[in-house]
């Protein structure tokens, strides 16, 4: 038996043969889908025709005068705790200094931190201010004490 013979084209084809394929999934896919998308149309038209069918006789026993009930609101509960203290078993004898965040805890540093390699002028210059206004106030308060010995202060208070 001989196959029949198909005329040879020569011609470059326009479409790649991924083109080709897929034209030929979607046609089966199209053909596929046409035949259920009926059964599921008949089917869905039934079930639509069966539900006013069921709704019509329900208004009937109700004699058309049916209202629903209102719609109630639903009860809100605000807590003004935040819900982690309140998803958290902690124990009852705690620390303040636990419960806390480090940031609370501890006051965060103006400056960050640098290695005396690291200063600039102007930070080296203000480390020394700062020394030197400490020592001022530590020998003023030594001068004080000595006063105060002196000339008896200590005494009548």
């Amino acid at each position: 038996m001989k196959q029949k013979e198909l005329p040879l084209n020569q011609e470059k084809s326009q479409l790649s043969l991924a083109e080709v394929y897929e034209k030929d999934y979607l046609a089966a896919q199209e053909q596929s889908e046409g035949v259920e998308k009926e059964e599921i149309n008949e089917a869905e038209e039934a079930i639509k025709r069966d539900l006013q069918n069921l709704f019509r006789k329900l208004d009937a026993l109700s004699n058309f005068t049916f209202t629903p009930s209102g719609v109630k609101e639903e009860l809100k509960i605000v807590v003004n705790a935040p819900a982690v203290s309140i998803e958290e078993a902690m124990p009852t004898a705690v620390a303040e200094t636990q419960i806390l965040a480090p940031a609370e805890v501890k006051a965060r540093q103006k400056e960050e931190l640098r290695a005396t390699v690291e200063e600039t002028s102007t930070d080296k210059k203000r480390k020394r201010r700062k020394i030197k206004k400490s020592q001022s106030i530590k020998s003023n308060e030594r001068e004080i004490k000595k006063l105060k010995i002196r000339e008896g202060w200590w005494e009548e208070s």
